[in-house]
């Protein structure tokens, strides 16, 4: 059985992001929504996991993610509701092919296990925590800058 979907996440209107990336990537509306439903799980995901690192994403996810962070000030915002803070993408030295296969092999099991679905490829190395200790419980983001 697939984990329901956390409020935050159902709230979160993604509506002019996914018209700028299907435009720009040249998706189909069935792409664009397959594209969205990935970076939706990405994000729940990656707050059910906390501070425990989680690599990987689709390549269709990480450019709904790329254009989601374009638009920053409701980036943020949506970070902060969602996460409690700012949620980092760290983009791959090496590519984005440079996920090792068995990092590719966990992410998709760990898909598998929270949606009950075989995902797409997630090949995309997407996070790299900071060292050091986690940033809070149960968090794994950056506070955002506040202004002063």
């Amino acid at each position: 059985m697939a984990t329901p979907i956390p409020p935050s996440l159902k709230r979160l209107n993604l509506t002019k992001i996914m018209a700028r990336v299907q435009r720009e990537q040249g998706w189909s509306a069935a792409e664009a929504s397959d594209a969205e439903l990935w970076y939706r799980r990405f994000l729940q995901l990656s707050l059910e996991r906390g501070s425990k690192p989680f690599y990987a994403t689709t390549e269709q996810a990480d450019h709904v993610w790329h254009a989601h962070i374009l638009f920053t000030r409701k980036y943020r915002q949506d970070c902060e509701r969602i996460f409690g803070g700012y949620l980092d993408h760290t983009p791959a030295d090496k590519g984005p092919d440079s996920l090792s296969r068995e990092r590719q092999r966990q992410a998709a099991a760990l898909y598998f296990k929270e949606f009950a679905v075989e995902p797409p490829p997630v090949k995309v190395p997407c996070y790299v925590p900071p060292p050091g200790p986690p940033p809070g419980p149960g968090r794994r983001v950056v506070p955002s800058a506040r202004r002063r």
